[in-house]
């Protein structure tokens, strides 16, 4: 995160090299992702190390504050172990994204290519992946507008903050908290633009014609990759998801006065990654159906054609071609046509039923049970 700063800081300067190393970056890449791939050049585990390097720096920032205001501080332990939990997001959150656009998303490029046929198709649909969420208007207005809501929500929660002995306005940790917080905004919009990128390319590819390949391991005619893809952005989406307790414990003090601004984030965050991925699985599920009917419908009718002249004529070679396309009818209609096995389902879905469970249970129709 620090990083990233640093890198956009220098790419305005129009500085070319850091610490000896070119700053050539990829357009299609984020900046997170592109600050990783510089800073750390070829190092093995360089989304590990880029953990440390944003991790690390938040950690400091943040036990400083605790020590430095503690004759100050009225929350209890477990608000302080909430928000070492929240900011842990710093060491993952970067290394995810870098992961999914090195990594994740390469991998499914290469399994796209076996099952789209025509080039000018394919093309069309690496260029969906192949472009930097945040350069356009409509990225930077979606981060822009996330980014002001999170920061709405924080600064005007000037009572939980006061718990941590900051007072709003005049204390200096008041505008560095603002900071964090819109450097973390900043972060999950990203994450929420790259699903955002997922759900879309895979609406494009419901579009276009595909190879089902019924003798897959799969067991999804080879699109199981496509499940895989989705539910793995679902996953890095959900793991900002640990920022849940502590803006419910944050809520818990507005909500006092009838202010549900905390609660509205975390229920639409939430809510959002489950309905993006139900939006993947209408999309491939009809799309698998579509395919499939497409290819089983004439040799349908060329079964029910030599069945036909098999019992009429008794011939061997008849019966041999009836075999031969009724098995791979069989086949065919063997194909799933959900490309989501339970490890999918159950990592796009859990996390985000459970921080909208644990919110209606905590705040609606009243708290059931408190910290």
């Amino acid at each position: 995160m620090f990083a990233t700063l640093l890198f956009k800081i220098l790419r305005l300067l129009q500085l070319k090299y850091f610490f000896n190393v070119q700053l050539n970056f990829n357009e299609f890449h984020t900046a997170s992702t592109n600050t990783i791939n510089i800073i750390f050049g070829n190092l093995k585990y360089k989304g590990l190390y880029a953990s440390l390097f944003d991790g690390i720096p938040m950690y400091i920032t943040l036990t400083l504050l605790f020590y430095m205001n503690a004759s100050q501080i009225t929350h209890d332990d477990t608000t302080l172990s909430l928000v070492y939990i929240a900011v842990f997001w710093a060491w993952i959150g970067p290394a995810l994204i870098w992961r999914h656009e090195n990594t994740v998303s390469e991998e499914m490029l290469q399994s796209l290519r076996h099952v789209v046929p025509d080039s000018n198709d394919l093309t069309t649909l690496e260029k969906i992946i192949y472009y930097n969420v945040t350069s356009r208007w409509s990225g930077i207005l979606f981060i822009s507008t996330w980014a002001l809501y999170v920061l709405w929500v924080v600064a005007t929660s000037s009572e939980f903050l006061l718990g941590f002995g900051v007072h709003a306005y005049d204390d200096v940790w008041w505008y560095l908290i603002l900071l964090g917080v819109v450097i973390f905004a900043y972060y999950t919009g990203i994450v929420g633009l790259l699903v955002l990128r997922v759900l879309y390319f895979i609406y494009r590819f419901s579009r276009v014609p595909i190879k089902i390949d019924p003798y897959h391991e799969d067991q999804t005619g080879g699109l199981g990759f496509i499940g895989n893809f989705q539910a793995q952005a679902s996953l890095m989406c959900s793991s900002a998801l640990l920022f849940v307790p502590l803006f419910l414990k944050l809520n818990a003090t507005m909500f006092q006065q009838h202010d549900y601004k905390a609660l509205i984030l975390v229920l639409s965050y939430s809510a959002g990654i489950l309905i993006t991925f139900a939006l993947s699985i209408y999309f491939i599920h009809r799309k698998i159906v579509i395919e499939k009917n497409s290819v089983t419908g004439p040799i349908r009718t060329e079964v029910t054609k030599y069945l036909g002249t098999v019992l009429s004529t008794h011939s061997a070679s008849d019966a041999v071609d009836y075999q031969w396309r009724r098995g791979l009818l069989n086949d065919l209609q063997d194909v799933r046509d959900w490309p989501f096995n339970l490890r999918n389902i159950v990592q796009a879905t859990v996390p985000p039923v459970t921080a909208i469970a644990y919110a209606f249970l905590k705040f609606w129709p009243a708290p059931i049970f408190i910290w």
